[in-house]
């Protein structure tokens, strides 16, 4: 992709309310021993926090959570497998996800 249509794509993204896309950090501090995701929904920081799970756990939830934000923020149907992990969450989770 061209450096130009890279910038256009990325400034129109950013004008639609996606800030960026979902960042995956490992916590260790006050005897926390985990994974914060934090993301963007309508211009509002959500976080969920993963204790006790790898790398690779945490950066799939990341990668749903991205894909989640950006169809709500497009207006379209967000993919078949994101859906799918969005409905197999936990209450707890759910209400980070949608609040």
């Amino acid at each position: 992709m061209p450096v130009a249509v890279a910038f256009t794509f990325f400034m129109g993204v950013r004008r639609m309310g996606i800030d960026s896309m979902a960042s995956v950090t490992k916590l260790t501090t006050n005897g926390r021993n985990g994974w914060r995701v934090r993301f963007y929904v309508d211009k509002k920081r959500r976080e969920l926090y993963l204790a006790g799970a790898t790398k690779r756990i945490a950066d799939s939830v990341g990668r749903f959570c991205d894909e989640l934000a950006h169809a709500k923020a497009s207006n379209v149907a967000a993919g078949g497998d994101a859906v799918t992990w969005a409905a197999g969450t936990d209450s707890k989770m759910r209400e980070s996800l949608v609040a």
